[in-house]
């Protein structure tokens, strides 16, 4: 999209070059307020006929936008989260079943439900970490885009 512009009449390139230099630092921003809404502000694109290839590229670049955008919306159901509490609290009364006042019945079966019930915990927590984008161990990285906004204005 950016070396597009450059097919433009010079004013119309520095028009749209702003215009995608303003978007970077809008979907920058977006990506900093992470899940304060209130924290996003955009101002109104002035509509200009850009042409039949710049249409394609921009309407391109506002779906991978959207598209990206319900992606870290997402979230995983609460029946889900509430079946993955489900197995934990399973495997831990099992476990606790088997260490009965003290003794251990099994001690490989015990072993064996322990390293699983441990598991089944970072298992749990890793995919509530991938639910949460914005925050968490797992965040989305936004170096590519800083490095295409760093390009576009080197010109």
């Amino acid at each position: 999209m950016w070396q597009r512009a450059d097919l433009l009449a010079p004013a119309s390139r520095l028009a749209v070059r702003g215009l995608l230099d303003q978007y970077a630092d809008t979907r920058l921003a977006l990506a900093a307020a992470g899940e304060d809404d209130r924290g996003i502000a955009a101002a109104a694109m002035p509509n200009a006929p850009l042409g039949a290839a710049m249409i394609v590229d921009l309407t391109g670049m506002f779906d991978l936008a959207d598209a990206r955008h319900a992606a870290l919306r997402t979230r995983i159901p609460t029946r889900g989260v509430v079946v993955l509490a489900l197995y934990a609290l399973i495997s831990a009364g099992i476990l606790g079943y088997t260490t009965q006042r003290g003794k251990l019945r099994h001690r490989l079966a015990t072993t064996a439900l322990l390293a699983l019930l441990g598991l089944l915990a970072l298992t749990i927590g890793k995919v509530l970490d991938l639910d949460r984008a914005w925050s968490g161990a797992i965040v989305v990285d936004q170096t590519p885009l800083f490095d295409v906004r760093a390009t576009m204005r080197a010109g």
